[in-house]
């Protein structure tokens, strides 16, 4: 009996995001983030009395409108300025995550029932928001100096605004699991990428300058694995011939082949082949020009 496929439909694209937050930023954002998550662990854990581990870091590009239509009513905002790029930077819990937040907080049940959020509610996580300014700030400072501080949070989403619905923001998503039930809360971060532009650039030239360095890197490992001896040989073309004919064959005999002298013999390592050269002799030696390389296809003439 055949299963029948479900059709997966492709996520629509969204022509009107901003195409500038380059691959080199994208990978510092995340490791900044992760980092942040890493040391979010220990601080909440202390904190609320509960272990809590990191389940997935991730970072794109929305809208703002998108990133509040994540965090509608009964959500928890704060505020973050920033010393050195004078912006400012949003962070969010989505209701579940604020009811969770609030149930580490008082050691209850976590309970989440579509409401505006008390002004109570919003003091008792305000006194939690220091874990997650810090934990940033440092996760930053080896790229770029922050300087981020709380300004001050809201409890309706109708409150904030902090650029147009149709400007595009950088998002990070912090998932985090809670005890061994594994229950989840997310805390979304929003930087307008027009603010946060300088870190931006930094990020990529740091992803840049890392990727260039760890392919000139050689550590005693690779050092070791360069000082290997290995097995090389000339495979000559081949070809088949029936029995009768080797049985036949004597001193003087000439082979015709069928394969053209434009054919070149092959450079084998362990047997395996490797490049396509040309042999000749130097004096007393056989050496080997290299014609082709089979891995990457590309000629290259040297010796």
């Amino acid at each position: 009996m055949g299963v029948e496929a479900t059709a997966v439909q492709p996520a629509p694209y969204d022509f009107g995001v901003s195409s500038r937050l380059s691959r080199e930023a994208v990978v510092g954002l995340k490791r900044i983030h992760a980092t942040a998550a890493d040391e979010l662990e220990v601080l909440l854990s202390r904190s609320f009395g509960e272990d809590i581990r990191v389940s997935n870091v991730d970072v794109t590009q929305v809208r703002y409108e998108q990133f509040v239509a994540t965090a509608p009513l009964g959500s928890y905002h704060f505020l973050m300025g920033s010393e050195s790029l004078g912006g400012q930077f949003q962070a969010a819990f989505d209701p579940d995550s604020t009811a969770k937040m609030l149930a580490l907080v008082f050691g209850s049940e976590s309970v989440t029932n579509n409401r505006e959020l008390s002004l109570v509610d919003a003091r008792v996580l305000d006194s939690r928001v220091g874990l997650f300014v810090e934990a940033l700030n440092r996760s930053f400072q080896p790229y770029f100096e922050l300087g981020l501080a709380s300004v001050r949070s809201m409890i309706n989403p109708k409150q904030v605004k902090i650029i147009d619905d149709n400007e595009t923001v950088v998002q990070a998503e912090l998932h985090f699991a809670v005890g061994v039930s594994k229950t989840e809360f997310c805390l979304r971060i929003c930087y307008p990428q027009d603010d946060v532009t300088p870190v931006l650039v930094a990020l990529s030239d740091v992803e840049r300058a890392s990727a260039t360095e760890a392919l000139h890197r050689s550590t005693p490992i690779q050092q070791s694995l360069m000082r290997v001896r290995l097995p090389l040989s000339v495979q000559l073309p081949t070809w088949v011939m029936d029995a009768e004919s080797v049985e036949s064959l004597a001193i003087g005999d000439v082979v015709r082949t069928g394969i053209p002298t434009t054919t070149p013999p092959r450079l084998c390592i362990a047997d395996k082949p490797l490049l396509d050269v040309n042999t000749f002799a130097i004096g007393q030696r056989i050496a080997a020009e290299v014609l082709h390389l089979h891995h990457t296809g590309s000629p290259n003439h040297a010796y």
